[in-house]
Parts: C-alpha cells; structure tokens; sequence
C-alpha cells in the first residue's frame, strides 16, 4: 500500500491514539477482574492467584501504554519505544496463555505454572521472600507442584516464547508472516542488536521510522484484541457478563478508524527476524 501524506508528526498521533486507547481499556478492564479474598493457611488459592495474576498484568499493559503515549511522540528513542511495546505483548500474551484453558481447573494449573516458573526464576534475580517469612523459594515451589497435583487438571508446561509466538498466531494467523518475527524484532531493537539497529539509523543518528511507528502500535493493538476476547470467554469467569462488549469493544469501535488511517502508513515493509 502507498503511504499518504500525512507527514511523521501526523502518524506518531495517530499512533499515539491507538496506544492511548490500549490503555485505557486496560486501565478499564483491571479494575472489574473480581477478585477473591486470601485465605492462606499453608495453602496456595488458585482462584486469588489467578484473579490477581490478571489484574496486575492487565494494569502493566496500561502503564506501558501510557509510557509510549510519552515516547511515541520523539523521534529519537525507537530502542526505548521497542523495549516497551515488548513488555505490553509479554503480559498480554500472559493473559492469553492462562486464560485460554479449556476447563476452569486447567485454568488454575495454568496459573499455578506461571507462579512456579516466576518464583523459580526469582533465585537468579533476588532473594525469595515467602509468606511472612515462613518458607524459602523451595519449599513455596514444593507447596505450588502440590497444589497442581491436587487439581485434577493438566496443562502445557508455561514459556513466555511459546505464550507470545500463540498470541501473535492467534492475532495475525490469516497474514504471510512468521508470527514470532514482530516479537524477534522487538527484542532485537531493545537489546541492540545489529541489524536491528542499523535499521533505526538516519544521518548517523538513532531514531523510529514511520514504518516501525505503524508495526509496533498495529502488533500491540492486534494482540491486545485477541487477548482481551479470550479473557472474556474464559471459563472461569474473571469479568462480569457483558465487561468485554462494554468497555473494551467499545473503546476499540473508536479506535476503529484510526486504526484504517494508521494502516494506510504501512509501506508494505514486514518486521524483519533476528536469529539469535
């Protein structure tokens, strides 16, 4: 498709509307996840788990949002503005992957994995703080497999790489195009690889192409739809009947022709992937 002649200052608006409305459905939606009471004696409560794993990763897609709704606005900062429209697709494609479970069970053991994974991973980050004090990293991951056990219920073994190449198939499946590309590309611009950077380069100085203004946002928006659709239909319900259609849809009918305007910027380049 031939760009039109909007100039850059008019496409980083365009783009900066699309960001602005992922956050404020995000910011919308967090708040109606309901949320259960925390009961612990000894036990982990999937059910809280679950509730607040959603909440909080629903309320850090709109904080990322929002930082882009600032970026988006230089030129000079495409690393940055890579760095975190990444993070936005990482906990979007966390929703997706915990709240695509086929029974409510598979969906506790799904979050149950998540935990596992977070805190096992914790040990090469910073010291593990249990409940009150009263259990190290090893024995709250041996009360979490516990509790996985004891749900009659299985699930795929949780990966953030495999979370985020389903989310992009799920969103872009009808498109000739790698769906783990646009994440590679991402990543690649965040930890300064080359050619990533090279890409970015104008007269010698860093910058974020028209181009990668229309991918980011048109990656993070398609995403953040699928997603937010598979939460409303998830089979334990996390949001009141009718949540989705109300808030997010109807944010997203608004977007709707900004999303054409900015879709008419796309010169036909694709994401490149970066191997490594």
């Amino acid at each position: 498709m031939s760009p039109t002649t909007r100039s850059d200052a008019e496409v980083r608006s365009l783009a900066r509307s699309l960001w602005k409305g992922i956050e404020q459905g995000a910011d919308a939606l967090a708040p109606e996840i309901r949320t259960r009471s925390l009961d612990w004696e000894g036990q982990i409560d999937p059910d809280f788990l679950l509730s607040q794993m959603i909440a909080m990763n629903l309320l850090a897609v709109g904080d990322h949002a929002r930082s882009m709704n600032t970026l988006i606005l230089s030129p000079k900062l495409g690393p940055s503005s890579a760095t975190i429209a990444r993070g936005a697709v990482e906990s979007l494609a966390r929703i997706r992957w915990v709240t695509i479970g086929a029974t409510p069970d598979e969906v506790r053991v799904r979050a149950l994995s998540v935990l596992h994974s977070d805190v096992d991973k914790s040990a090469f980050a910073t010291e593990f703080v249990g409940v009150e004090g009263e259990l190290d990293r090893r024995e709250f991951l041996a009360l979490v497999t516990a509790q996985k056990r004891a749900i009659n219920a299985t699930a795929p073994s949780w990966a953030l790489g495999t979370a985020v190449r389903e989310a992009a198939a799920d969103a872009w499946g009808n498109v000739d195009l790698d769906e783990w590309t646009p994440y590679s590309q991402l990543s690649s611009f965040a930890h300064g690889m080359v050619p990533a950077l090279g890409s970015l380069l104008a007269n010698g100085r860093l910058r974020l192409p028209r181009q990668e203004v229309v991918n980011h946002a048109a990656f993070v928006l398609g995403i953040a739809d699928r997603a937010v659709h598979v939460l409303g239909r998830c089979p334990l319900p996390l949001l009141p009947d009718g949540t989705v259609a109300q808030l997010w849809e109807s944010i997203a009918l608004r977007l709707e022709p900004l999303r054409r305007q900015l879709a008419e910027e796309d010169n036909g380049d694709r994401p490149f992937r970066v191997k490594g």
